[in-house]
């Protein structure tokens, strides 16, 4: 199954009844493609300063010329595009749209996670590429929260995926609290916290309260909801402990190494944050990190049996 970024990610980009499938794109085109925008749309979003008023996200300059690229991730300054054109900063989103328009851009707004994906004429070609533009109302955490590690380089084995999933899992069994529970000690509402790619940290409460019973699957009470922090300092001292530097957690293996610490926070909850990671990891179709299975292998075994169970049932349904 496909989350919803993905999805968009991959579907056609249509605006008036016609549609445009992105062309992959070679590193030295999507260069191309991102420097032709920097000069010829962000500055009339308002966005001038690169890694200020926008920057490339993701894998953009960090993979080999003989591999392709899907599309380029651009985040873009919230602040910057409110500020250049003198709106609210709820009213960006609305005014990037009307900018594609007379620009005649062919483009698919993503509302629901705040992407609008445009097509851009890959220059001397007469294809297409596609290009995300990502508002940011925090461009330090945009920068990192969607932060690839340079495989030419070998910064990591991993992609960012990895290392995204690991500390979304953490955050989900960092200080959680039981509000309540019934007469058979069951746990009915409970508060957590949960990492989300474009706004942060929330504090949430989930509740498995129903009508008929008691519901298996919590749901979240969203009025109760409440935003904590988009900063990354804040985010990493929560997932592994007060002192943790940024620059210790850009890669899968970092942060791992962090998780595996004696010094991490949440150790009681280990076996809970694997599990909670392993089934995220099934769902993208990757494989297990080795060094996770192999400290882990008693636990993932179960789980890697079940889904290949589950797997094979929806193949014959």
């Amino acid at each position: 199954m496909k989350h919803l970024i993905e999805y968009i990610k991959e579907s056609l980009i249509v605006e008036g009844g016609k549609a445009v499938n992105g062309t992959p794109m070679t590193q030295t085109q999507a260069k191309a493609v991102f420097e032709d925008v920097a000069k010829k749309l962000l500055p009339k979003l308002g966005c001038f300063e690169k890694g200020t008023d926008y920057e490339a996200l993701g894998s953009f300059g960090k993979k080999y010329e003989n591999q392709t690229s899907g599309d380029i991730d651009i985040a873009v300054s919230i602040e910057a595009i409110a500020s250049h054109f003198g709106i609210p900063m709820d009213a960006v989103e609305d005014k990037i749209i009307s900018i594609c328009e007379e620009e005649d851009l062919q483009y698919n707004y993503g509302k629901g996670i705040h992407v609008i994906s445009i097509a851009w004429i890959i220059p001397g070609t007469e294809m297409y590429g596609q290009v995300d533009l990502m508002p940011s109302d925090n461009m330090e955490y945009t920068k990192w929260m969607y932060h690839a590690p340079d495989m030419t380089k070998a910064e990591s084995k991993y992609k960012g995926l990895f290392r995204n999933q690991l500390i979304m899992a953490i955050i989900k069994y960092a200080d959680q609290k039981v509000l309540s529970k019934n007469e058979k000690d069951e746990v009915m509402e409970y508060e957590r916290y949960a990492l989300r790619l474009n706004s942060g940290i929330a504090r949430t409460v989930r509740s498995h309260v129903g009508k008929k019973g008691r519901l298996k699957n919590p749901k979240a009470i969203k009025e109760l909801e409440q935003h904590i922090t988009n900063v990354p300092k804040e985010i990493v001292e929560l997932a592994f402990g007060e002192g943790t530097n940024v620059k210790d957690t850009m890669t899968f293996e970092s942060c791992y190494k962090l998780f595996m610490s004696d010094k991490f926070p949440w150790k009681d909850e280990r076996d809970k944050i694997v599990e909670s990671f392993v089934k995220e990891i099934f769902s993208a179709k990757v494989p297990i990190p080795s060094e996770m299975y192999d400290d882990f292998e008693d636990l993932i075994r179960p789980l890697q049996e079940e889904n290949e169970k589950k797997l094979a049932k929806q193949n014959n349904d």
